[in-house]
């Protein structure tokens, strides 16, 4: 439930003596992760070449690969969701 001002709003009620106002007010937040960190491991980075860096990869029926080659070279969210895309494309043949 929500009103113009607040959104979970029985979510904070019912928490609301367990919190501090300043945490009950504020709007929602999300979570980071260290995703960056996570593609500079060896593990990953192996991964992404095998699932991204060959352009007869089932990922390219339906993305080009020279933009795609632009955004993993970004990296961050959009080579983790390039590569989990690859991944589920490869092995749920569509």
């Amino acid at each position: 439930k929500f009103n113009a001002k607040q959104t979970k709003l029985i979510f904070r009620n019912a928490f609301a003596d367990l919190w501090t106002e300043n945490i009950r007010k504020r709007n929602k937040q999300g979570f980071g992760s260290p995703m960056d960190e996570w593609l500079q491991k060896p593990e990953l980075k192996k991964l992404i070449k095998e699932q991204l860096f060959d352009p007869g990869l089932a990922i390219y029926h339906h993305l080009d690969y020279k933009i795609t080659m632009e955004m993993v070279s970004k990296g961050g969210y959009k080579t983790w969701n390039l590569l989990i895309l690859s991944l589920w494309l490869n092995y749920h043949s569509v």
